[in-house]
C-alpha cells in the first residue's frame, strides 16, 4: 500500500480540513472492475481515497491529461496510482488535477526529455521524446495474444492527403515477414544525383499504357505493356541472360543462311571414276525439312 507521505516526504501534518492533498486511485467494491474502468473513461470521473484525514471520494471529476497517465489497482481494496486533488470551494467538491510518480513506474525521464508508456497483460506502448539527444523512440510490444501494430489513417475529403517523410541520410526498412505496399494508382521509386537528376527509375502504374516501367542513365529500360515485355540496352553493349556464355540465335538470319546453303547443296555435283555426278535424287525430303526452318521461330520473344 502506497502513502502520500512517501510520495512527498512530509509528515505530521494534519490534512481534516485540508483543501488539497495526494490520494490514490481506487475500484469501489462490489463492482465489475472492466465495467468500471470504461465508465471512468466515458464520463471522465474517478474514485479515489483523499489520503491522510480524508476517506474515499467517489464519482469526482479527473483532468483529462491525469487519466490518461492513471494506472488502476488490481482488484478493490488496492490502491493504484497517487493522485493530486484539489477542492472547490463554492462547490465543495475536489476533482483530481495530476497523477504522480510512484517505485512501480520503470519509465526513466531526464531534462529535456518527455515520456509515455503504458503497460497491461504483456502489451507494451512507449512513446519517447528525447530533446537532448534529438530522438524520437516508439516502442510497440504485443503478447502472445496480439499482434503489436501501428496505425496511421489519413484521409481528406479531396482525395489528395499526404504523409511525408524526408531523412538526410539513411531510411532502413526491415522486416522479418513481408513488406506490401497496395495502390490504386502508382508506385514509383526514383535514385537522382545530388543534383537532383534521375538516374534511375522504377514505376508501377495502372494509369498508363506502361503498367511497369524501369529506366536508367545507361539507356537500359524495361517496359511492359499489354502487349509486350520489352527490354533495352540502348547504351550498354549486351544483355546477358544469366552468365552469358554464349551468344542468342538470330532466327530469321539463321533461316536465311540455311535457306542459302540448301540451295547451294541442291546444285551441288561431286567428282566419280564415272565423272561429275549428278544433282541430289531426294528434293521432296530436303523440302520437307527446310518447310521445317520456321519451327525454330519463337513466338514469344524476339531480339536484335
Amino acid at each position: 500500500m502506497h502513502d502520500e507521505d512517501e510520495i512527498l516526504g512530509i509528515k505530521g501534518i494534519t490534512a481534516e480540513n485540508a483543501s488539497a492533498g495526494v490520494g490514490f486511485v481506487i475500484v469501489p467494491e462490489n463492482i465489475d472492475i472492466d465495467l468500471y474502468k470504461e465508465d471512468v473513461y466515458r464520463s471522465g470521473r474517478i474514485s479515489i481515497y483523499g489520503g491522510y484525514g480524508h476517506s474515499n471520494f467517489y464519482n469526482i471529476l479527473i483532468d483529462r491529461e491525469a487519466l490518461q497517465r492513471v494506472a488502476f489497482p488490481e482488484k478493490a481494496g488496492d490502491m493504484g496510482s497517487p493522485v493530486v486533488w484539489i477542492n472547490i470551494p463554492k462547490h465543495n467538491e475536489p476533482i483530481v488535477i495530476a497523477t504522480l510518480k510512484y517505485d512501480e513506474d520503470f519509465n526513466s525521464l531526464s531534462e529535456f526529455r518527455s515520456r509515455t508508456t503504458r503497460e497491461t497483460e504483456g502489451n507494451l506502448v512507449d512513446f519517447d521524446l528525447d530533446a537532448k539527444k534529438g530522438k524520437v523512440t516508439l516502442n510497440i510490444v504485443g503478447n502472445d495474444t496480439t499482434n503489436g501494430e501501428f496505425e496511421v489513417n489519413i484521409n481528406s475529403r479531396n482525395g489528395k492527403g499526404g504523409f511525408k517523410i524526408v531523412v538526410n541520410g539513411k531510411l532502413i526498412e526491415k522486416v522479418t515477414d513481408s513488406i506490401i505496399k497496395i495502390s490504386e494508382k502508382q508506385i514509383a521509386n526514383v535514385v537522382t544525383d545530388k543534383k537532383g537528376v534521375i538516374v534511375a527509375s522504377f514505376d508501377l502504374n495502372s494509369q498508363e499504357e506502361s503498367r511497369f516501367t524501369y529506366e536508367d542513365e545507361f539507356g537500359n529500360a524495361v517496359i511492359a505493356t499489354e502487349e509486350k515485355f520489352n527490354i533495352r540496352a540502348d547504351k550498354s553493349s549486351k544483355i546477358d541472360f544469366g552468365d552469358g556464355a554464349e551468344p542468342v540465335v538470330l532466327a530469321k538470319t539463321l533461316k536465311s543462311l540455311l535457306d542459302e546453303y540448301d540451295d547451294a547443296f541442291k546444285k551441288a555435283t561431286f567428282p566419280t571414276p564415272m565423272g561429275p555426278s549428278g544433282t541430289r535424287m531426294n528434293e521432296q525430303e530436303f523440302k520437307k525439312v527446310r518447310d521445317k526452318f520456321e519451327d525454330f521461330f519463337s513466338k514469344l520473344t524476339n531480339t536484335d
